[in-house]
């Protein structure tokens, strides 16, 4: 009786474990390229673009502050020799505050355009998203994975949607005419 229970109980297990490997075999798994789709998907170079042209004034502006402050301390150095001690201290220590508030109008800029580059990516990630559960749906996938989490992948699987996703990105982004139409509606 011992040797039929166990007998038994084997061959469920036996069972179980085709069943679940016949079902992994049907599980159809790709790949996504993140980078790749961040360069040559239009909602990728757009954001880039818009940022830099956002921030290119301010950067600008900073980059003459710097400028003058270079002038300055240029300045100081030549005519120090001539200078009382008085006017030499007054003078540094204006130039050490003006270097002070040049510091943290910078570090003020490089807050402000990382903060704008998260909201950019926040944005391209949730357009992302989508992509990848449209190509998901339209092709049957249970899994997508970003190819800076899987080692490796043989070729002959063909599992990369790279180029798909990029394709609904690209659909997904309204051209210059939609954009005037739009504009020719709310007139």
């Amino acid at each position: 009786m011992k040797k039929l229970l166990t007998a038994g109980v084997a061959t469920i297990a036996m069972a179980g474990t085709a069943m679940a490997a016949a079902k992994m075999d049907s599980i159809k798994v790709g790949v996504v390229n993140p980078v790749i789709i961040y360069q040559q998907a239009p909602q990728g170079e757009a954001s880039i673009q818009a940022l830099q042209k956002k921030l290119q004034p301010k950067a600008k502006e900073l980059q003459n502050e710097q400028n003058e402050l270079v002038k300055k301390m240029q300045t100081l150095q030549t005519n120090a020799p001539t200078l009382t001690q008085t006017d030499l201290n007054a003078q540094k220590a204006k130039l050490e505050q003006a270097q002070k508030d040049f510091q943290q109008k910078a570090n003020s800029f490089r807050q402000s355009e990382a903060t704008q580059e998260q909201e950019i990516a926040k944005a391209f990630q949730s357009q992302f998203g989508d992509a990848v559960n449209q190509v998901a749906k339209k092709d049957g996938y249970q899994l997508i994975l970003s190819s800076q989490a899987v080692a490796y992948a043989a070729p002959e699987l063909k599992v990369d949607v790279t180029s798909d996703v990029v394709e609904i990105m690209k659909s997904a982004t309204p051209t210059k005419k939609d954009d005037a139409d739009k504009a020719d509606t709310k007139k």
